[in-house]
C-alpha cells in the first residue's frame, strides 16, 4: 500500500513539474496551439515549430519569411508564389486569437533503417476575431535523392463554413486559397 500511495505521489508531482499529464498546449509567450497530443508525439512537435514561424510570419504580414520557407523546388514550381503568399496572409481576416492542431500525418521512406524521404502535414483550425479557418501545409523534413524538396512544400487555407465543399489540399507544391477564384 505504501508503495502504491509514493507512485501515485510521484506521478502527481511529475504531472504538475511538466505542466500536467497529457497537457494540450504547447505555449510561445501568449500564444498557444492547442492539441490533441500534448507535444508528446515527436511529429505534433516539429509541426507545430513550423506552424508557429508561420503564425509570427502571418502576423507581422511578412511574406518574405513564409518564402524563405518554402523548399527550393517550390519556390521554383510555384507561379507567382510572392503574390499567392500576399494572398494568403490576406485572406486571414481579423487578429488570430486560438491554433488547434487537428492532425499531423507523417510518412517515411527507409532504405537499410536510414530514412530517405520523411514528410509531415500539419492540419490546425485558425480562429480569428472575425473568421474560422482550416489551414493544411506539407513540410518535407528530409529527400536523400532531392535536398532541394526539403522545407515548406505546400500551403492551403479553407474558411471552416462549409468546410465540406473544398476537398482536399494543393496537389503538388502550391499555395492554394479555398474557395479558389476563378
Amino acid at each position: 500500500m505504501k508503495t502504491i500511495m509514493v507512485r501515485a505521489v510521484t506521478i502527481i508531482s511529475l504531472c504538475i513539474m511538466f505542466g500536467g499529464c497529457g497537457g494540450n498546449t504547447e505555449q510561445t509567450e501568449e500564444r498557444q496551439i492547442n492539441s490533441p497530443y500534448g507535444g508528446f508525439m515527436f511529429e505534433s512537435q516539429r509541426s507545430q515549430k513550423i506552424m508557429k514561424e508561420l503564425w509570427d510570419a502571418i502576423e507581422e504580414e511578412n511574406g518574405e519569411r513564409i518564402a524563405e520557407m518554402l523548399s527550393a523546388d517550390a519556390r521554383e514550381e510555384i507561379e507567382g508564389y510572392d503574390e499567392k503568399i500576399e494572398k494568403f496572409i490576406n485572406t486571414l481576416y481579423g487578429k488570430i486569437l486560438s491554433v488547434t492542431e487537428i492532425a499531423t500525418p507523417s510518412s517515411k521512406s527507409r532504405d537499410n533503417r536510414k530514412t530517405t524521404h520523411y514528410k509531415i502535414t500539419g492540419i490546425y483550425e485558425i480562429e480569428t476575431t472575425e473568421e474560422t479557418y482550416r489551414l493544411e501545409f506539407t513540410y518535407i523534413v528530409k529527400n536523400k535523392g532531392n535536398p532541394e524538396e526539403v522545407g515548406l512544400y505546400s500551403l492551403s487555407l479553407k474558411p471552416y463554413e462549409n468546410i465540406s465543399n473544398y476537398r482536399g489540399m494543393c496537389q503538388g507544391p502550391d499555395i492554394c486559397i479555398f474557395p479558389l477564384e476563378e
